[in-house]
């Protein structure tokens, strides 16, 4: 009678859920929160109070008391019982996320990926960078973008320096046809400032 009780019970609030989620949500929402709200100290407390009472009985009389003759060995061994316990715990865990696992572990398959994507792509651009080395005839540049290493020599006097277009101006350097763009990782300020430079480079 009771197990017949219980089921129809279970399936009673299945039936609500499917045919009714957003009172089921309603309904169990406020109870949840009243709960919280008049007996959460009580629940506090309760605990509290029982891990107390554990840590009393262990190191009182009590408990060298024997759950049995006083003649009996442990059935188990300390290693043995931490084994149960701890694979009890970790059985209770994939029973409760094994439902759920089927819609996680797509997304989280995709979203490993792309990390491991985002970490392949700052790997390549984290050794990236731009010297500039200003001499008496020469203005020279070196890159070096995704581990490909180039330099490129302008003459002072005969290279123009400019802004390029776009949402992300850069500082471009041109002579004879031959371009250079720098200033990717520097602010909108400094970019505009390394250019005002480089113009009053060209007249000296």
């Amino acid at each position: 009678m009771q197990l017949i009780f219980s089921a129809g019970v279970i399936v009673a609030v299945v039936l609500w859920g499917l045919f009714s989620p957003a009172s089921l949500d309603l309904v169990f929402g406020d109870l949840l929160g009243s709960i919280t709200h008049n007996f959460g100290w009580f629940y506090l407390w309760l605990v509290l109070g029982l891990v107390v009472l554990a840590i009393f009985l262990a190191v009182s009389r009590y408990g060298d008391l024997k759950l049995g003759d006083e003649d009996d060995e442990p059935e188990f061994s300390v290693g043995a019982w931490f084994s149960m316990l701890f694979a009890a715990g970790m059985g209770i865990g994939l029973v409760f996320w094994v439902i759920g696992a089927p819609l996680i572990l797509p997304f989280a398959l995709i979203e490993s990926l792309l990390l491991v994507f985002a970490f392949v792509c700052h790997a390549r651009a984290v050794c990236d960078f731009d010297e500039i080395t200003l001499t008496e005839r020469h203005l020279v540049v070196r890159q070096e973008r995704h581990g490909k290493f180039k330099e490129h020599q302008f003459t002072r006097g005969l290279f123009r320096v400019s802004m390029t277009d776009g949402s992300t101006s850069l500082v471009r350097v041109v002579e004879s046809g031959r371009r250079v763009e720098l200033g990717e990782w520097l602010l909108p300020h400094e970019r505009h400032s390394l250019c005002k430079q480089l113009a009053t480079s060209t007249a000296h």
